[in-house]
């Protein structure tokens, strides 16, 4: 039986990745205005990147979800061992 031990939390990690939700935001506007005032390809283009921000920014919310959840559990203090999956 073995156990995984967690790195501590920083609340300043979830902070940050609240800001680089904000800054992707911005940029997937940026995107999208870029999409308006362009045509054809190019417009193509800058449509695929709002895409591939939107994708990012799902990821930084999904990891800010797991890190708040770390730090509601305590985890920003001492690492403490997981419970094993079988037991």
């Amino acid at each position: 039986m073995t156990s995984i031990n967690r790195q501590p939390v920083s609340a300043d990690a979830h902070t940050a990745l609240l800001e680089c939700r904000s800054a992707l935001t911005t940029a997937r506007a940026s995107a999208l205005q870029a999409e308006t005032d362009l045509v054809g390809a190019r417009a193509r283009r800058a449509n695929e990147l709002a895409e591939k921000i939107a994708d990012a920014i799902a990821h930084c919310e999904r990891l800010a979800f797991f890190v708040l959840g770390d730090l509601r559990a305590g985890l920003s203090g001492a690492p403490r061992p997981l419970k094993p999956l079988d037991g």
